[in-house]
């Protein structure tokens, strides 16, 4: 049986469509995604600052009880073309 997380994702992507149709173009993709993110919600006690490495956007993210000697990298997959 699926979660209550679960079937509501499963009607978001549904309703929204799914960034990860391998059938749509790259810009239709984009476009579902960044439609898809107007939904998220900002965790509370983060500071989230944009920086630039080496011309490419990122962020610096930050919680506010996190060790300032640590660090994570966290390169998503999806190809560096979405999100």
């Amino acid at each position: 049986m699926q979660s209550l997380r679960s079937r509501a994702i499963y009607k978001f992507l549904k309703r929204t469509g799914s960034p990860f149709d391998a059938g749509a173009s790259l810009a239709r993709q984009r476009s579902t995604l960044e439609r898809q993110a107007r939904f998220t919600i900002r965790p509370s006690r983060v500071d989230i600052q944009p920086i630039s490495i080496s011309e490419m956007s990122a962020e610096w993210i930050t919680p506010d009880e996190a060790e300032n000697n640590r660090a994570v990298l966290y390169l998503h997959g999806g190809g560096y073309t979405m999100g």
